[in-house]
């Protein structure tokens, strides 16, 4: 069996990280944990979301950002290890970091979102790696279309 893929292996250690629904701008925050087989967020003392890892499908890291793409049944989710980008999706001006106060200008923001996503991935790939590594050995363990991805 390939290092990382253990499904009785030590969780590793909780961090912060925020999940979105794929589509939504809205996100939730806080420090994320594996508890009894099951991906757990808390925040501010209270539990935010938890998500059976028996429902993960897919669990994928977006290569070269703090991103991992999971398909929980038929939604997808992104867990991110970075606060994400506050960028509209209606056409409003963006609500990045006072870019749009300072030109309105939607692609300065957009590319300033994605330098922070780059610099964020380079910092924290190994720590990603680790959290993806974990929940593809949890949810492989009752999923049998996950198996740890070569690299």
């Amino acid at each position: 069996m390939p290092s990382g893929s253990d499904p009785d292996a030590a969780p590793p250690d909780p961090i912060s990280a925020w999940l979105v629904r794929g589509g939504e701008e809205a996100f939730v925050g806080g420090t994320l944990s594996i508890e009894r087989r099951d991906l757990v967020l808390r925040g501010e003392g209270e539990e935010r979301a938890r998500i059976a890892l028996s429902r993960v499908r897919t669990a994928r890291r977006t290569r070269g950002s703090p991103v991992i793409v999971l398909r929980v049944d038929d939604a997808v989710l992104l867990l991110y290890f970075v606060e994400p980008p506050r960028l509209s999706l209606r056409g409003e001006a963006p609500k990045l970091r006072g870019w749009d106060r300072v030109s309105g200008d939607r692609g300065l923001a957009r590319a300033a979102a994605m330098t922070r996503l780059r610099t964020a991935g380079k910092d924290l790939r190994g720590r990603v790696k680790e959290w993806e590594r974990a929940i593809r050995a949890q949810a492989g363990s009752t999923a049998t279309n996950l198996r740890p991805r070569e690299e």
